[in-house]
């Protein structure tokens, strides 16, 4: 009981610092206007098709929303190291389009800089995800949550404090190339059952690698198998492993296969919960 309460506790700091941050908005603006400059065809892109950019709750960053159809199924997705939500759009929206599923992409990294502040925390990252979730209306839909990379190295955290604070927004989640690594704090976390025993009970995954991946050890196919163990271990279940040896780090999106794979299970996956 009283490592639960400090947690909370923890938690409940942890937005309260990410809130207080820059609450003029000053990061969230001058972020959004170097995003533009970066990836001006994606940015253009993005806004013909009736998406719309929006600055999260602590003015520290933004996401991008694009929801084609109402009530459509909607995929919440993080970017990879040193990454850029416009580009993350781009890969995804040919297949998402073709679907008429929406997607929430989330700017989590603050735009310069390679060290964990540069990033939002687990913590403050899924704060900032529950309250665009509940802005945008999106807490009964169909939703998929993808990590690439040092997105899904850091989406482990983020689903345990989903299952314990039993928001439960995301029952499947796909971890692309991005294995979890048991020095970061929030995972030492859950090995010592902060969040609970197996607190990935009763969710499903979709993992991803690619057989060319530079570090085959950490985000290849023998870092995803040992994720995979993990994950189970803690409760979850893994639907799908898709290893795609004819491509490395990235592969998921650089062939459509891939993605038409998962987007198919995410359908399935609808229908039967």
């Amino acid at each position: 009981m009283r490592m639960k309460l400090l947690l909370v506790v923890f938690l409940a700091a942890a937005v309260s610092a990410s809130a207080a941050a820059d609450p003029a908005g000053k990061g969230a603006t001058e972020l959004i206007a170097k995003a533009q400059r970066v990836n001006p065809e994606e940015y253009q892109d993005f806004i013909a098709k009736g998406g719309k950019v929006v600055e999260t709750f602590d003015g520290r960053s933004f996401y991008l929303f694009l929801s084609p159809q109402e009530n459509a199924p909607v995929v919440v997705s993080l970017h990879g190291r040193a990454g850029w939500a416009f580009k993350d759009y781009a890969a995804w929206s040919l297949e998402l389009s073709r679907k008429g599923f929406g997607l929430l992409a989330v700017q989590w990294w603050f735009g310069l800089g390679d060290e964990a502040k540069d990033y939002y925390s687990p913590q403050e990252l899924y704060a900032v995800i529950e309250n665009a979730l509940r802005k945008e209306g999106l807490t009964q839909r169909k939703l998929l949550f993808h990590g690439f990379s040092r997105g899904a190295a850091n989406i482990y955290g983020v689903v345990a404090l989903d299952r314990y604070t039993r928001n439960n927004f995301f029952p499947l989640i796909i971890a692309n190339a991005g294995g979890a690594s048991r020095d970061f704090l929030v995972n030492r976390a859950i090995d010592r059952e902060q969040f609970g025993h197996r607190p990935f009970t009763g969710t499903h995954w979709i993992l991803f690698c690619g057989g060319k991946d530079p570090n085959p050890d950490r985000d290849g196919c023998e870092g995803m198998a040992r994720a995979k163990e993990w994950i189970e271990a803690n409760g979850g279940i893994v639907e799908l492993f898709i290893q795609d040896l004819t491509t490395g780090h990235g592969g998921f999106h650089k062939n459509p296969a891939n993605v038409t794979k998962a987007l198919k299970f995410f359908e399935q996956f609808n229908r039967e919960y």
